[in-house]
């Protein structure tokens, strides 16, 4: 991944392409993190903080946008940040060098770490999918729920179809709630269903 975006950084960006790299390094950011989140089993909603907290970032400080490096930089720090705030297991900064295979020093994180908290001015708790997805989940009506079907098991689809929403940078900037509706409502009608298929 991280030679991935060292060529992406070494190519010429035209204003019709910035855009379409800059997706495939956030997909790319993405599923780093995905897969250092299952590692160290941290919650979904830990990487749903980690990109808003970057995409906030990224929305004021436009020029990463041309910029694969610091944009990598970014993403390493603002999950930094999202462990540290939102995780009782904390990675280090050194623990964030190794993974990033010596591309960056620990002081580089530590730097990147400031320089996004004074950016977006240490908002680091932002609305989530998952956690508007469990608020979602409890406010479906009882008679609505056939007898075989638990609030539990809408709720977990829902959370599983966040990923899916993630990595499309189109989606970053609607609302979470919404988004977190559309989820709940999808996951409704996959359990329904499926209930009603296994009686048949």
């Amino acid at each position: 991944m991280f030679q991935f975006l060292q060529e992406q950084q070494e190519q010429e960006h035209t204003a019709d392409t910035t855009e379409l790299y800059w997706e495939s390094w956030r997909r790319q950011m993405l599923a780093w993190q995905f897969s250092l989140a299952k590692a160290c089993d941290f919650h979904t909603d830990t990487i749903e903080v980690a990109m808003s907290v970057v995409d906030r970032f990224v929305a004021v400080q436009q020029q990463l946008l041309h910029q694969a490096t610091r944009y990598q930089l970014a993403c390493m720090a603002s999950f930094y940040i999202a462990v540290k705030v939102h995780q009782s297991q904390c990675l280090t900064p050194e623990q964030i060098q190794t993974l990033s295979a010596g591309r960056f020093k620990a002081s580089d994180i530590e730097t990147m770490e400031m320089e996004i908290l004074q950016t977006i001015q240490w908002r680091v708790n932002p609305p989530t999918m998952a956690a508007s997805c469990e608020s979602l989940v409890q406010l479906i009506p009882s008679t609505m729920l056939p007898p075989s079907v638990q609030r539990e098991q809408v709720l977990e689809v829902a959370v599983a179809l966040i990923p899916l929403a993630l990595p499309e940078a189109s989606l970053a900037t609607e609302c979470i709630l919404e988004l977190a509706l559309a989820c709940v409502a999808t996951a409704f009608r996959y359990v329904i269903k499926s209930v009603n298929h296994k009686q048949y």
